[in-house]
C-alpha cells in the first residue's frame, strides 16, 4: 500500500485535469481552429465527455474522493471508450477523409487513450491508495480550500467548457444542435456558418 498525503493526492488530481484535460482539448481546438479538421457528431460526444471527467475531477478537487464522483467517473470513462472504438470502426473499413492527427492519431483515439488512464488511475487509486477515501471525512459540507495549483484547474476546466460551447455553437448552431455530416471544413473568414 502506498502513502500519500492529502494535499499531495488532490496536486496529482489537479495536475492530471491540467495535463489530460488542457491538453487533450489544446490539441482539439488547434486541430479545429488552425488545421481545418472540423468533428463531426461523434467526435463533439467525445469532446463532452472528456469535459465531463474533468468536470467530475474537479469536484473530486472540491468535495473528496467520494465513491459517487469514482463511480461517475468510471461510467463515463467507459461510456467515451465506447464512442471512441464505435468512432474509430467508421474508419477502418472506409476511409472518409478524416486528416487531423497528433502524433499519427485521430483524436478520438486519443480519447480512448485518455480514458483509459482515467480507469488505471482510478484502478490504482482503489488498490494502492484505499486510505485516500478516509480524506473525504476531512472535507467541510461547503467544500475544501484550494491551492493555486488546483484553482487553476478549475479555471482551466471552466474555460474549456466556454470555449466548447462557443465553438460548438460556431459549429453546428441553434437548436437543434446536429453536427454536419461530412464534416465541413470553414474559417472565420469562409462566406457564412454552416447553419
Amino acid at each position: 500500500m502506498i502513502k500519500i498525503s492529502e494535499n499531495h493526492f488532490y496536486n496529482v488530481i489537479a495536475l492530471a485535469i491540467l495535463v489530460l484535460g488542457g491538453g487533450v482539448f489544446t490539441a482539439t481546438f488547434v486541430e479545429q481552429l488552425f488545421l481545418g479538421d472540423m468533428p463531426c457528431a461523434s467526435c463533439l460526444i467525445t469532446r463532452q465527455l472528456i469535459l465531463l471527467v474533468t468536470m467530475v475531477a474537479c469536484m473530486v478537487l472540491r468535495y473528496g474522493p467520494q465513491p459517487k464522483f469514482v463511480g461517475l467517473l468510471l461510467i463515463i470513462a467507459v461510456i467515451d471508450m465506447y464512442v471512441g472504438l464505435r468512432h474509430s470502426t467508421f474508419h477502418w473499413f472506409a476511409y472518409e477523409g478524416t486528416e487531423g492527427r497528433i502524433m499519427g492519431i485521430h483524436m478520438y483515439v486519443w480519447g480512448i487513450f485518455m480514458q483509459m488512464g482515467v480507469i488505471t488511475m482510478i484502478g490504482v487509486l482503489l488498490t494502492a491508495l484505499p486510505k485516500v477515501f478516509d480524506f473525504c471525512a476531512l472535507v467541510p459540507a461547503a467544500g475544501r480550500a484550494l491551492n493555486w495549483l488546483q484553482k487553476s484547474a478549475l479555471w482551466l476546466t471552466l474555460l474549456l467548457v466556454v470555449a466548447n460551447l462557443v465553438l460548438s455553437f460556431a459549429l453546428v448552431g441553434p437548436p437543434p444542435l446536429k453536427a454536419p455530416w461530412p464534416p465541413v471544413y470553414w474559417g472565420w473568414l469562409e462566406t457564412g456558418w454552416n447553419w
